[in-house]
């Protein structure tokens, strides 16, 4: 589902989202750190989401996170490589 092999029509794409985040954090911290520009250090997979959703404007006129566009955002970045070389086992 990662990558795309099923469509995010059928997914909940930030359960998905928030699924890829923290494999990252485990596996990955540095492409997550150098794409967004944040630390993973000692954060929640659900922190580290809401800061992505911070530093790239995707909130709603109440100040609370679109978590929706996020995961999409997040998604994109993955499947396109902008989140750098990573192996899924």
């Amino acid at each position: 589902a990662y990558i795309g092999s099923i469509r995010d029509e059928v997914l909940v794409i930030s359960d998905l989202a928030y699924d890829l985040i923290s494999f990252l954090i485990k596996n990955y911290p540095q492409n997550l750190e150098a794409r967004y520009n944040i630390s993973v250090k000692e954060k929640q997979p659900i922190e580290v989401y809401e800061d992505i959703a911070q530093k790239r404007g995707f909130l709603f006129k109440n100040k609370e996170y679109d978590y929706d566009r996020t995961a999409k955002a997040i998604l994109t970045d993955f499947r396109s490589g902008k989140l750098g070389k990573i192996m899924l086992d």
